[in-house]
């Protein structure tokens, strides 16, 4: 991730939240949304969130900089109704725009836990069974929900996540691994519904270089060998390289 506070982010502002709201409610309320704040820690390490990063717009000039250094990159557009079948990645995903505005962090936060404190009151939790299960599920309404923050300074990216939640000891889907300068980093692979099926791509552009036009043909005569009948169109933002 580019992100060094990814997770932590969103907890921050949970917990943020819970020290707000809580401020003078009596030691035992506290004390169970600080085991509120812990359950939602603790399926963190449980399920591993495995993510694919996409962005609202297909020519940006700061992903070209960020993603596309020294390099002729291209921007690839996904059919994604394709990308969120279940078979894709035997858990069914979901699909959502990141949220960059701290306000609008903090006030969707504030109205979920609200929510979650009412429903508490209201039920009284005197099971120490269906303490647990309420914990659980409201934990993962949290998680649910701050998945989608990230620090406001990666706003330009317009960033949207294709995400699932497997569970870490899972051994119905197994991560494969490539080489990084970060050492040896999981993936998984996008499982196509039958075989032969090509990946859900349908236009593809070419970013800034001075050789744009031939690169374009290029990349056409690329697309067409490798069975794809998709438009393809080439950056003209005047980056100098």
């Amino acid at each position: 991730m580019n992100d060094g506070s990814e997770v932590m982010y969103g907890l921050m502002i949970f917990r943020s939240v819970i020290n707000e709201f809580m401020d003078g409610k009596p030691a035992a309320e506290v004390e169970a949304a600080n085991q509120l704040y812990q359950v939602v820690v603790d399926q963190k390490n449980i399920y591993r969130q495995t993510i694919f990063c996409m962005s609202d717009e297909g020519n940006l000039l700061n992903q070209w900089r960020d993603y596309g250094k020294d390099v002729t990159a291209y921007s690839v557009e996904m059919d994604t109704a394709k990308l969120i079948e279940k078979d894709a990645f035997n858990f069914y995903p979901a699909l959502y725009p990141l949220i960059y505005d701290p306000e609008k962090q903090l006030d969707l936060t504030r109205n979920l836990f609200s929510k979650i404190y009412e429903i508490a009151k209201a039920t009284g939790l005197d099971d120490p069974q269906q303490n647990e299960t309420h914990f659980a599920v409201a934990a993962a309404e949290v998680s649910l929900l701050i998945n989608h923050f990230k620090n406001p300074a990666f706003a330009a990216e317009k960033e949207w996540r294709l995400a699932c939640n497997i569970p870490a000891n899972s051994k119905d889907i197994a991560p494969e691994f490539r080489p990084s300068n970060l050492g040896v980093v999981p993936y998984y692979i996008w499982r196509r519904s039958n075989p032969g099926e090509r990946l859900p791509i349908t236009s593809v552009i070419v970013g800034p270089t001075p050789y744009a036009q031939a690169s374009d043909i290029a990349l056409k005569m690329f697309l067409s060998r490798s069975g794809y009948d998709v438009s393809t169109h080439y950056s003209t933002i005047p980056i100098r390289r």
